[in-house]
């Protein structure tokens, strides 16, 4: 589950902004798994100052994803961007926590929809699986995006598009950043839930 943050209760601070329910009757949604500084479960430490709004959940092989519009970093002038954020179902602990943002730009004029405002997972035709280079069988992401406006503010304008990714494409670029981190490229902690840091070169 991905809950945007509302403010509108003093017990709002201890609802995790995304964490694994139990479907048990006897559980009532129960955090699934749960520790003294873990679990099913990922906190934002600074929901209040930092509003990540989740547009879209969706489940594919094996990985639980949402779509979110958030800032780009922590800083107070950052601008609202799209991000995919991907946690893996048998991670007890959500070490797997992962995001990366979602671009939607026009082919004809360069113009960047930087809101996601909706979206869906579905099946490619024969022409949309040709041109992504995927069969018919795999799964593909159709989002709608907005232009901010203003520029970098989370108001979606008038002006819209619509995107199609492939869930194969956007496996391998997960895989990729992950990659590169073991490299020690880039940094990880995301900010707004652990100081980043560099990665750090590690042999698997």
């Amino acid at each position: 589950m991905g809950v945007t943050y509302t403010g509108n209760s003093p017990y709002r601070h201890e609802v995790p902004a995304v964490s694994s329910r139990s479907l048990s009757p006897k559980d009532s949604f129960g955090i699934v798994t749960t520790g003294v500084s873990s679990g099913t479960k990922m906190h934002i430490s600074m929901r209040d100052q930092y509003p990540i709004n989740y547009v879209y959940g969706f489940s594919s092989e094996g990985f639980s994803y949402f779509i979110t519009t958030q800032k780009k970093d922590t800083g107070t002038n950052d601008p609202f961007i799209s991000k995919l954020v991907r946690v893996c179902q048998n991670d007890s602990n959500y070490y797997s926590y992962t995001e990366i943002p979602l671009e939607c730009v026009s082919d004809t004029t360069g113009n960047k929809f930087d809101l996601v405002q909706a979206a869906f997972v579905g099946k490619p035709g024969p022409d949309l699986a040709n041109r992504l280079d995927v069969t018919h069988s795999d799964d593909v992401l159709f989002a709608v995006f907005a232009r901010s406006d203003p520029p970098g503010s989370s108001t979606p304008g008038h002006e819209s598009a619509l995107c199609v990714y492939s869930l194969k494409s956007i496996r391998r670029k997960f895989v990729e950043n992950i990659q590169l981190c073991f490299q020690g490229t880039g940094n990880r902690g995301l900010g707004f839930i652990a100081i980043s840091s560099p990665c750090v070169p590690t042999v698997s």
